[in-house]
């Protein structure tokens, strides 16, 4: 099944017994990124919501949600996962107490984490890692550093009773080179790198019962 900018499929990973799950992936819209409005002289979170309410990423999250509902309604019976390159940040890692790093900016209502979190769905490196603040779990970018601001914009999620996170962790292969901002880097230097993305990888290992 798909929509706009979301995939999915009906997985049956055992036959005796009989166990499916959902799996979801999603690429939320790009531009507009809110971190970078953060970094702006007098930023406050209404400015960088603003910026990010520039984007089409609430409204496709929204519309994503939506078309998952019954799946999501029905987690306790066949467990529900979404994962994806969202594009911005969560509201579980912007608090007050991780605002050095992010441009002194505490608490901010990104509009993707919010709504998924509202559905139910569950961030599988949080409940890993529940504190921001020791353990970052910056996903953007293995490639892109010095000028960059790094968050954590790559997500697995889940729901149903079913399921609990044994692990979870970010994970790259060697990264040999990197290069300054997104924006007009030379990437030259970073195309024959091990690690073949500009996103950090998100690896969850659950346990289904």
């Amino acid at each position: 099944v798909a929509i706009d900018r979301l995939s999915g499929a009906l997985i049956r990973i055992s036959e005796k017994p009989e166990r499916r799950i959902f799996l979801f992936n999603c690429h939320l819209d790009y531009q507009f990124y809110g971190p970078y409005a953060a970094l702006k002289s007098g930023a406050t979170a209404e400015t960088v919501l603003l910026e990010e309410n520039r984007s089409k990423r609430a409204p496709q999250m929204k519309a994503m949600l939506e078309f998952m509902k019954s799946r999501l309604d029905a987690a306790d019976t066949v467990p529900v996962f979404l994962t994806g390159d969202f594009n911005c940040p969560s509201h579980l890692d912007w608090t007050a107490a991780t605002a050095d790093a992010h441009g002194r900016i505490g608490t901010v209502a990104w509009p993707p984490s919010t709504e998924v979190i509202a559905a139910g769905m569950i961030d599988s490196f949080r409940v890993a890692h529940p504190d921001p603040a020791k353990e970052s779990g910056f996903t953007w970018s293995s490639i892109h550093k010095a000028g960059e601001p790094q968050d954590r914009i790559d997500f697995t999620y889940h729901m149903g009773s079913r399921v609990s996170v044994k692990t979870s962790r970010v994970f790259t292969t060697h990264v040999e080179a990197t290069v300054g901002p997104w924006n007009g880097s030379d990437l030259a230097i970073v195309r024959k790198n091990t690690w073949p993305s500009d996103h950090s990888a998100v690896v969850t290992e659950y346990l289904l019962r």
